[in-house]
């Protein structure tokens, strides 16, 4: 079988990439990627077929998908505040896969990677209940309003597709702005914020999970056409997360009955309606269950548990990220 991945070169892309060419019903694997030399540095295989390309270029990807059975579209972009550029990767680019993936006639499924933000939360929600694929979509940001127009892409498509929504996603080879590395940097620099009590929970994914999910997708006849959530952790407090890295790190929380009386306010002010409107999202996660979601739909449909725990998962994040010096 003949594939075509964008975002090969990005955090979740690398791993995916690394599963396809370990699978030998994978003899093909066309990949656009704007920096030739990093991904040549990194993958040597003659399955791969890499070629610099911009999937926001209509030119750049014409005629590269014929004769491809199977389309992973993974490229994305979300650490911008810049509109223009995330309408043209995620919406613009979205449209050219699919306008050359029907020229193609070839194309049997379809895997896209979106985001919570694409579901997000109403200010009438409460956060008593995970998010999941009966979830109303309300996004409140811009690149969530990006990912969820994406989705609607490729659903009108009349292409079969499985469209999985991601939380934070976390694992070795990380972006350093992504939650949980932000966590892991910020307790090893000592700085105090992080050992403040946070109330809230969230849900992640752990990055080669994540890619097992992607080839399990495209597999089962059971996810075509579905758009559902993935995750490895349904609900951990945040909490407890920073207090497991501190542990593996050999770092110990500053305990204070007064902060977990902060905490205990300020949740309360944050999860209000008041709180919900005028309140940054990205404040509210902190101190609510604003990031959960459920995968359950998922694990009933599939059989599919996670090979690794949390905890395991984690100690390969941090032992990678030490390595990296801290940067």
């Amino acid at each position: 079988m003949k594939v075509f991945l964008t975002g090969a070169a990005g955090f979740i892309g690398n791993h995916l990439l690394n599963l396809i060419i370990q699978r030998s019903k994978y003899s093909n694997i066309v990949c656009p990627v704007r920096d030739m030399d990093k991904i040549k540095r990194k993958f040597s295989n003659e399955k791969v077929f890499f070629y610099e390309g911009d999937i926001s270029v209509k030119e750049d990807i014409e005629g590269k998908i014929n004769g491809c059975d199977i389309v992973f579209h993974l490229a994305a972009k979300s650490l911008t505040k810049d509109r223009n550029e995330l309408l043209k990767v995620n919406v613009d680019g979205t449209k050219n896969i699919i306008e050359e993936a029907l020229k193609s006639q070839c194309v049997k499924r379809i895997i896209y990677l979106s985001s919570i933000w694409a579901v997000d939360r109403s200010l009438k929600d409460d956060f008593s209940l995970p998010l999941s694929s009966k979830s109303v979509p309300n996004p409140r940001t811009f690149y969530g309003k990006t990912k969820l127009e994406a989705e609607k892409i490729i659903e009108k498509s009349g292409i079969p597709y499985t469209i999985l929504r991601l939380p934070p996603v976390y694992g070795p080879e990380s972006n350093l702005n992504y939650f949980l590395l932000k966590l892991i940097r910020g307790i090893e620099k000592g700085s105090s914020i992080y050992h403040f009590p946070f109330p809230g929970s969230v849900s992640l994914a752990y990055v080669e999970s994540v890619a097992d999910a992607c080839l399990i997708a495209a597999e089962s006849k059971e996810l075509e056409n579905k758009t559902i959530f993935f995750c490895t952790e349904e609900r951990l407090k945040i909490l407890d997360i920073s207090s497991e890295i501190m542990h593996i790190m050999g770092k110990k929380r500053k305990k204070g009955e007064f902060l977990k009386k902060i905490a205990s306010v300020f949740e309360k002010i944050f999860t209000s309606y008041i709180g919900r409107v005028i309140i940054p999202v990205k404040i509210q996660t902190l101190f609510s269950d604003y990031l959960v979601c459920d995968s359950v739909e998922f694990e009933k449909t599939t059989g599919y548990k996670s090979k690794i725990s949390f905890r395991e998962g984690l100690i390969e994040t941090i032992d990678w990220y030490k390595k990296q010096k801290f940067n």
